[in-house]
């Protein structure tokens, strides 16, 4: 039997931007052979130079850190440079606030804790998903609940604070909740796939947190801003609010 390494495992899946990271990976290698592990060394190694550090974050399938390395790299080639500025064009929650926030604090890195450890089956779990909950009549359910959490167009150009407030409001997150998890349980017995769904998704959750407590000892007593989707911060809050001891997660209205 051969075991399976998890950059196998991870490279064979299609979510949490995984797609955009293995394009880019492979845009790496095209200048660099080397191995994921031995990526993710060279890219944090302090004796790296500027260009190398790039294409090695593509590499450890970590572009945004590539992105942020680009910044102090005065020659890339241009296939590097086309492919991260298409990167850098996308509109979650990544580009638009983590990447702009990491330049202004002057930092160099971003932790990324997404985790899609044993979730090889989501996608099989989740196929034509949203065309069952229609099927057995949820659409009316769920449908308003996902269009509420769609910001309006012009608030992504202007002041997007009010906005997130919102988002964070109590009810919002309950009626996302409603969406991720709580309908899937009310049509478990339709459909039993979602119940593997439910689980996978739980799953997911609880590795994301156990990552990042895990980042959180890059900084002991400091402070650490992990930036989500709206879905998973009932789950994140929920993994990480009971005795962690040297842990307190603060409220948007405290930032």
């Amino acid at each position: 039997m051969r075991a399976r390494g998890k950059g196998e495992i991870y490279e064979s899946l299609d979510v949490g931007g995984i797609d955009a990271a293995r394009e880019l990976a492979a845009i790496g290698r095209h200048h660099r052979s080397w191995p994921r592990p031995e990526a993710a060394r060279i890219a944090t190694a302090p004796e790296t130079s500027a260009e190398d550090r790039v294409l090695a974050w593509l590499i450890a399938f970590e572009p945004w850190n590539a992105l942020l390395a680009a910044d102090h790299s005065s020659h890339l080639p241009p296939d590097v440079q086309e492919a991260l500025a298409r990167h850098a064009a996308q509109v979650g929650e990544v580009a638009r606030v983590a990447v702009p926030l990491a330049r202004q604090l002057g930092l160099d890195r971003l932790h990324h804790f997404d985790d899609h450890t044993g979730l090889e089956c989501l996608n099989l779990a989740g196929q034509d998903w949203w065309e069952r909950l229609c099927a057995a009549g949820y659409q009316d359910l769920v449908e308003p609940l996902v269009d509420r959490s769609d910001p309006p167009a012009d608030v992504l150009k202007e002041n997007i604070w009010p906005y997130w407030e919102l988002l964070n409001s109590d009810d919002r997150v309950t009626e996302s909740e409603e969406v991720e998890s709580g309908v899937l349980v009310r049509i478990v017995d339709a459909f039993p796939v979602n119940r593997i769904r439910l689980a996978q998704w739980r799953t997911r959750n609880l590795y994301m947190a156990a990552r990042l407590r895990t980042i959180t000892a890059f900084a002991p007593g400091g402070r650490v801003l992990a930036i989500v989707g709206l879905a998973h911060k009932r789950p994140l809050h929920a993994a990480l609010s009971v005795d962690q001891h040297d842990l307190r997660l603060v409220g948007l209205d405290e930032l």
